[in-house]
């Protein structure tokens, strides 16, 4: 999907968010709620093809691009969910395996 039709379809989306919220309406990587004076809740999600060909290093930069959003809003990581659409009609589990062990290598070294 483009930038521009995923604009065209988050357009019709109306929602209130509390003062102090960033949403998709901002296009930051991380969204940004507030969850009281003091703390706010940094939310981010990413998604992309593999970039390399080694599963584990596929993992590695995929966990490190997403919390990479986190740090560029001045947060710190606490917690990290896994999404992925695998193949797997075309592609042994045990290439997924590597890709969530080298996600999890990350998120580990980050203290998740």
């Amino acid at each position: 999907m483009s930038p521009s039709d995923l604009a065209q379809v988050l357009s019709k989306i109306k929602v209130e968010l509390p003062e102090d919220t960033i949403g998709f309406e901002s296009s930051e990587d991380c969204a940004v709620i507030p969850m009281d004076g003091n703390n706010f809740l940094l939310q981010s999600v990413d998604f992309f093809t593999p970039i390399v060909d080694h599963p584990f290093t596929f993992g590695q930069i995929a966990a490190a691009n997403s919390l990479s959003d986190i740090y560029a809003m001045g947060g710190q990581p606490i917690h990290a969910l896994n999404i992925a659409e695998f193949p797997s009609e075309d592609l042994p589990l045990e290439v997924l395996s590597q890709i969530l062990d080298g996600g999890l290598d990350i998120a580990s070294k980050a203290g998740i």
